[in-house]
């Protein structure tokens, strides 16, 4: 069924998530942690500057919502890339 429904990006995409050691809950948490705080309100599976993980959107007080990247093997976050909407 997926070879009808994807591509074969999409479904390398898939496969790299099946086998990635750090699950999305992880990723949340370890985003939230990175920025300081605040809440998770989108996740996404990403693949960026060679690496795939999630990028998650964290809503913050005062209105700031950073993006963080988790690399989906290690399990570290960092702020997103500029190019994917993250800061400087």
């Amino acid at each position: 069924m997926l070879d009808r429904v994807f591509d074969r990006e999409d479904r390398a995409g898939i496969q790299a998530l099946l086998k990635a050691p750090t699950t999305l809950g992880q990723a949340v948490v370890a985003a939230e942690r990175a920025a300081g705080g605040g809440r998770a309100v989108e996740a996404a599976w990403e693949g960026e500057d060679r690496a795939t993980g999630y990028e998650v959107e964290v809503a913050q007080d005062g209105g700031a919502v950073p993006k963080v990247f988790v690399d989906a093997v290690s399990g570290q976050a960092r702020p997103a890339s500029p190019e994917h909407g993250g800061k400087h």
